[in-house]
């Protein structure tokens, strides 16, 4: 197996850092049109080590939790190309995947032209939990 990937201009670089996200493309008709290898092991995972049909992966292999923020965002698209909005939209959910919490960043791409033909790209990374600094007040000081 080759440890090293190709991008598009030829170059060769090292494999994907665990910070590198799992990205998965959807046609607004649920039809999986893309996955990289990060979210493809996080599908596996998912799966629960089960090992996934030979051949094109299918939408319905896909953990719920994807299946259903794709499901939103085309809501979403339908209803804003009603109302004459073309703009792209993010839809973020934090879930457990495969034992661990992770973020879905959900996009809504819709296509002006032909909603049919609108897109749904979501990326997959672990949840970053963020610390807030805890900051002491002093007590007033009390009258004696």
């Amino acid at each position: 197996m080759n440890d090293r990937h190709s991008i598009t201009d030829g170059s060769r670089v090292g494999p994907p850092s665990a910070s590198t996200p799992g990205v998965v493309v959807f046609s607004s008709a649920g039809r999986l049109l893309h996955i990289n290898e990060q979210a493809l092991n996080i599908v596996k995972e998912a799966a629960g080590g089960e090992s996934l049909p030979e051949g094109p992966i299918e939408a319905s292999s896909l953990p719920s939790a994807l299946i259903d923020l794709h499901r939103e965002i085309v809501t979403r698209i339908e209803q804003r190309a009603e109302a004459g909005d073309w703009a792209l939209f993010e839809v973020k959910r934090i879930v457990r995947l495969a034992g661990r919490k992770v973020t879905l960043r959900g996009f809504g791409v819709p296509d002006h032209r032909s909603p049919r033909q609108s897109r749904v790209i979501v990326t997959i990374q672990d949840a970053v939990e963020v610390y807030q600094p805890v900051v002491v007040q002093p007590l007033a000081p009390t009258g004696t």
